[in-house]
């Protein structure tokens, strides 16, 4: 069995933070949750224990310090620019698969690659239905195939 592994997720609390851990919710892995709007994690942690009352989630108020304790990092919403966060978390995030959600991958590439060289960065567009998995790109094929095993375990468990 492996280890647990865990999921920091930036912007936690936005819709697109949400949609990604309701995906993720069902896969055991601990999840941290950041947002810069502090003040709505702990109802997020509530309602996210209250959904799956064995999953194990924390909060951190600091997008580098998640992202420190991270072993895979979902950057759901850049806050308050992808670039500040970017910055942020750029030697923290070496050499960890790092998740853009939503993100162009053709507008976005060299921009996160100028920030986070030696991390391996993946574009994930969540799906319309609920039984879809989602679309999963990137150019480190060993990371973008883990991402999609994760979110093919969490649609196996739900």
């Amino acid at each position: 069995m492996s280890a647990k592994q865990t999921i920091a997720v930036i912007g936690a609390a936005s819709a697109e933070g949400k949609a990604v851990l309701a995906c993720l919710l069902p896969t055991g892995h601990r999840l941290l949750l950041m947002d810069e709007a502090a003040e709505k994690l702990p109802s997020l942690q509530q309602q996210l224990q209250h959904q799956q009352p064995r999953c194990e989630t924390d909060t951190e108020p600091c997008c580098r310090e998640a992202c420190w304790e991270a072993d895979v990092i979902v950057l759901a919403n850049a806050q308050p620019t992808l670039v500040d966060t970017l910055q942020k978390i750029k030697d923290v995030a070496t050499t960890k698969i790092v998740v853009c959600l939503g993100q162009n991958e053709e507008e976005t590439t060299s921009e996160i690659a100028q920030h986070l060289p030696h991390s391996k960065i993946v574009f994930l567009q969540l799906p319309g239905g609920a039984a879809k998995l989602p679309e999963i790109s990137g150019g480190n094929k060993p990371a973008v195939e883990a991402v999609r095993n994760l979110f093919k375990t969490a649609n196996n468990k739900q």
